[in-house]
């Protein structure tokens, strides 16, 4: 294995696994898709869960608490200035 790929997505890292895309809602995975199958497949790629909360910039498309956004700046490195 040569590479982790980490995705928050699980019907999408399950769809993956099983080599089953193409369908009308999962059309825009196509063409990626079919490579990273085939990656997996081979045993040149692992997909595994990452859960968002550990996804630091997926903090920056939500609406957060306080204490979350907190939590997001130290973990992206941000500073007051």
């Amino acid at each position: 294995m040569n590479f982790v790929l980490g995705a928050d997505n699980l019907p999408t890292i399950r769809q993956l696994q099983a080599g089953v895309l193409g369908s009308f809602r999962t059309r825009h995975l196509s063409i990626r898709g079919h490579r990273i199958s085939e990656s997996l497949e081979n045993g040149d790629m692992e997909l595994v869960h990452v859960g968002t909360a550990d996804i630091p910039p997926d903090h920056l498309t939500k609406a957060l608490s306080a204490r979350d956004v907190l939590d997001a700046k130290e973990k992206l490195g941000l500073v007051d200035l």
